[in-house]
């Protein structure tokens, strides 16, 4: 049965506002560079272990295995993420894709590094 996981940060556009509004343009090109080198990593070890990456963007990712994956991999993504971006990250897993959407914006309603595995959510 296929699983889908989604990592997404969570207040990434705060952040780029409070640059903006400070004027801070190198802060800005830092935090972006963090941003996608953590999402390019995520995406590297969900592709290394067998998933397939479906969406790959901005702090996004979405992605597709027929292999186990558990909440706590979903953990260890979003530490992770907030280990090379500073920022935290939301991952939501399920076994559909209208599931997986649901299960992240559950995690990122919890406005911090949360994971909702939407497998044995309560329905």
């Amino acid at each position: 049965m296929t699983t889908y996981i989604s990592l997404d940060g969570n207040r990434i556009g705060a952040k780029v506002e409070s640059y903006l509004i400070a004027n801070d343009r190198e802060g800005l090109i830092r935090f972006s560079q963090g941003v996608e080198q953590a999402r390019q990593a995520i995406a590297e070890e969900l592709r290394t272990a067998g998933a397939t990456i479906l969406f790959s963007s901005g702090d996004s990712v979405l992605a597709a295995t027929e292999f186990p994956f558990t909440a706590k991999e979903g953990e260890q993504l979003a530490q992770r993420f907030a280990d090379l971006s500073g920022c935290v990250a939301a991952v939501g897993i399920a076994h559909t894709l209208r599931d997986v959407y649901l299960a992240i914006k559950l995690a990122k309603a919890a406005d911090s590094a949360h994971v909702i595995d939407y497998r044995n959510y309560p329905r």
